[in-house]
């Protein structure tokens, strides 16, 4: 049966190899002539009209392909204030600035910078260096949270250099609650003390989280500032600090105010925990 198939095929290839000869050699000697030149000429006419419709349809279209390259971000520079210094002991030293982002849509990403502090000669005695992170149209405190050194330093100098500006279409919401801290002096060992503590009142587990903590006199007005790490704080947990200044400080404060802060802009320094849920009582 399979060989009967065979042959019948082959039959018909053949028939149609006969039928096409035969019709081709009933052309006169130009017509089988200018039927070869037409047969050899359109294979190349038809890679070539190909090409040129891949050539067209690519150069239509590239305009809505969707591209990543990188584009330079036109920002307003950032405005800081002058570095304020505050003795806190004999030979020791805190200091504090604010910095601000005037852009409304545009986040910086960490940036490094440093204060220098001089004496009254121009004479470096000090260098800090820190970094620090900016949300759109954010203003933030900058603290410089101890310094040692055998010469009161009689100005600082704040500097940074290439601000990491950022868009970024969303920002995770982190919300702290941190209550007034208390101030009280102990005497077991003798020192001026703050304590408080932050809640943190969002589904995120946050790698990193810092409190900077100011201190002011019965005026209002600032004499000191410092700063701590709390390390790594769970979704709604609350989490206790406590700050000593040991002997007797060279201030007299009336009352604290805590600035908790975690990088929102830092993907790796936030991850969700959809199932956690709020503690009852919260930041209290």
């Amino acid at each position: 049966m399979e060989s009967l198939v065979k042959e019948k095929a082959k039959y018909q290839v053949e028939k149609s190899l006969y039928e096409t000869g035969h019709t081709f050699m009933q052309f006169t000697p130009v017509g089988r002539a200018l039927f070869l030149i037409f047969l050899l000429g359109s294979i190349p006419a038809y890679y070539g009209s190909k090409y040129a419709s891949i050539k067209y349809f690519d150069l239509v279209y590239s305009k809505s392909h969707i591209s990543a390259k990188p584009s330079t971000v036109l920002a307003s520079p950032l405005v800081n204030s002058a570095v304020s210094i505050y003795p806190t002991s004999e030979r020791s030293y805190s200091a504090l600035a604010t910095i601000t982002n005037p852009n409304l849509d545009i986040s910086v990403g960490t940036t490094n910078y440093s204060v220098r502090f001089f004496d009254s000669s121009g004479k470096e005695l000090y260098k800090y260096s820190d970094s620090f992170f900016l949300s759109p149209n954010e203003q933030k405190y900058l603290v410089v949270p101890r310094i040692d050194t055998d010469f009161a330093p009689a100005s600082a100098k704040l500097e940074f250099t290439d601000p990491h500006f950022v868009k970024r279409f969303t920002i995770p919401k982190i919300s702290f609650q941190s209550p007034t801290p208390q101030v009280y002096s102990q005497s077991t060992p003798q020192a001026f003390v703050v304590e408080g503590g932050v809640y943190n009142d969002s589904p995120y587990f946050l790698k990193i989280v810092r409190v900077k903590v100011l201190l002011y006199d019965s005026g209002g007005k600032v004499v000191g500032a410092t700063s701590t790490e709390l390390g790594s704080v769970k979704p709604f947990e609350r989490r206790s600090y406590k700050l000593l200044w040991p002997g007797q400080p060279y201030f007299a404060v009336a009352r604290a105010q805590a600035f908790p802060e975690t990088n929102v802009l830092d993907p790796e320094n936030l991850r969700l925990q959809a199932d956690a849920v709020p503690q009852t009582g919260g930041g209290r």
